[in-house]
């Protein structure tokens, strides 16, 4: 049984982002938006409503890291050619950060509960059941 608590609080989240104030490019707006699902889906399996999210959720958190480690040098190359201001860097920075910790905190909450012997379906769409780890 998942929490009724955690799901309430992963409903608001995944409503109302309460990150920094966004800065970034059309990739980061699309990864946002592809988070902003992923919470959904989350929230939809919390309320019992389908396949654990798991295999899917933790490959979406090692994209997002990768993403934010890629883009944290470009962002710096643009504040520092003057392109962007230092603030609009700086939101865009922690904006990413942001982004990155709460999909990884949901993907370690969402892994604790999902109960050992549970199916999930992976990243490719193939049907397995978790161990108890």
């Amino acid at each position: 049984m998942h929490s009724t608590i955690w799901t309430a609080s992963m409903n608001r989240s995944a409503s109302r982002p309460r990150g920094p104030m966004w800065g970034g490019d059309d990739g980061t707006r699309v990864l946002r938006g592809s988070v902003r699902a992923m919470l959904h889906e989350v929230a939809r399996w919390l309320r019992d409503d389908g396949a654990s999210p798991l295999p899917r959720l933790e490959a979406m958190s090692r994209e997002v890291a990768e993403y934010r480690r890629a883009r944290r040098a470009h962002v710096l190359s643009l504040a520092a050619s003057g392109e962007i201001d230092a603030a609009e860097a700086l939101r865009w920075l922690e904006g990413l950060r942001w982004l990155d910790r709460v999909l990884y905190h949901v993907w370690r909450s969402v892994h604790h509960l999902a109960a050992p012997g549970e199916e999930v379906v992976d990243v490719v769409g193939e049907a397995h059941v978790e161990s108890a780890s």
